[in-house]
Protein backbone atom coordinates (compact mmCIF):
# COMPACT_ATOMS: atom_id res chain seq x y z
CA UNK A 1 0.00 0.00 0.00
CA UNK A 2 1.60 3.25 -1.27
CA UNK A 3 2.29 5.89 1.05
CA UNK A 4 -0.35 8.89 1.36
CA UNK A 5 2.21 11.74 1.22
CA UNK A 6 5.35 11.13 -0.82
CA UNK A 7 8.26 14.05 -0.27
CA UNK A 8 8.58 15.90 -2.91
CA UNK A 9 5.00 14.77 -4.67
CA UNK A 10 4.25 17.54 -7.15
CA UNK A 11 0.25 17.82 -5.93
CA UNK A 12 1.56 19.27 -2.95
CA UNK A 13 3.11 22.21 -4.43
CA UNK A 14 -0.25 24.43 -4.62
CA UNK A 15 -0.28 24.56 -0.88
CA UNK A 16 1.64 27.47 -0.05
CA UNK A 17 -0.22 29.52 -2.30
CA UNK A 18 -3.18 28.12 -1.65
CA UNK A 19 -3.58 29.08 1.71
CA UNK A 20 -2.31 32.69 1.40
CA UNK A 21 -4.63 33.13 -1.33
CA UNK A 22 -7.21 32.32 1.55
CA UNK A 23 -5.90 34.14 4.10
CA UNK A 24 -5.89 37.31 1.77
CA UNK A 25 -9.80 36.22 0.63
CA UNK A 26 -10.51 36.57 4.24
CA UNK A 27 -8.88 39.21 5.52
CA UNK A 28 -10.78 41.20 2.66
CA UNK A 29 -14.14 39.79 3.45
CA UNK A 30 -13.74 40.82 7.13
CA UNK A 31 -12.84 44.27 5.99
CA UNK A 32 -15.62 44.84 4.12
CA UNK A 33 -17.92 43.60 6.67
CA UNK A 34 -16.33 45.81 9.64
CA UNK A 35 -16.73 48.75 7.44
CA UNK A 36 -20.24 47.70 6.17
CA UNK A 37 -21.51 46.92 9.88
CA UNK A 38 -19.27 49.69 12.16
CA UNK A 39 -19.19 47.08 15.17
CA UNK A 40 -18.11 48.58 17.59
CA UNK A 41 -14.09 48.43 19.27
CA UNK A 42 -15.71 46.47 22.18
CA UNK A 43 -17.92 44.46 19.74
CA UNK A 44 -14.50 43.80 17.67
CA UNK A 45 -12.27 43.02 20.88
CA UNK A 46 -14.88 40.40 21.85
CA UNK A 47 -14.77 38.53 18.25
CA UNK A 48 -11.06 38.62 18.57
CA UNK A 49 -10.63 37.03 21.85
CA UNK A 50 -13.61 34.05 20.51
CA UNK A 51 -11.72 33.78 17.39
CA UNK A 52 -8.40 32.93 19.38
CA UNK A 53 -9.78 30.70 21.43
CA UNK A 54 -11.43 28.28 18.95
CA UNK A 55 -8.19 28.66 17.42
CA UNK A 56 -6.40 27.31 20.37
CA UNK A 57 -8.84 24.48 20.89
CA UNK A 58 -8.61 23.16 17.01
CA UNK A 59 -4.89 23.31 17.32
CA UNK A 60 -4.71 21.75 21.03
CA UNK A 61 -6.92 19.30 19.43
CA UNK A 62 -3.80 18.28 17.04
CA UNK A 63 -2.62 16.20 19.78
CA UNK A 64 -4.94 14.12 20.15
CA UNK A 65 -5.73 13.27 16.22
CA UNK A 66 -3.24 9.87 15.40
CA UNK A 67 -3.35 6.24 13.72
CA UNK A 68 -3.28 3.31 15.38
CA UNK A 69 -0.13 1.19 15.32
CA UNK A 70 -1.87 -1.23 12.87
CA UNK A 71 -3.39 1.39 10.33
CA UNK A 72 -0.36 3.25 9.28
CA UNK A 73 1.55 2.37 6.07
CA UNK A 74 4.79 0.40 7.81
CA UNK A 75 4.02 0.47 11.29
CA UNK A 76 4.83 -2.47 13.73
CA UNK A 77 3.77 -3.12 16.97
CA UNK A 78 6.42 -3.17 20.10
CA UNK A 79 7.73 -6.79 19.32
CA UNK A 80 8.95 -5.25 16.01
CA UNK A 81 6.52 -7.12 13.51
Amino acid sequence: MPSICVKGDSRLSAIGPLGITFSAVGTLLAGAAITKFRPSARILAFWNVVVVVISAVCIASYAFLGCQVGDSYGATDHTGL
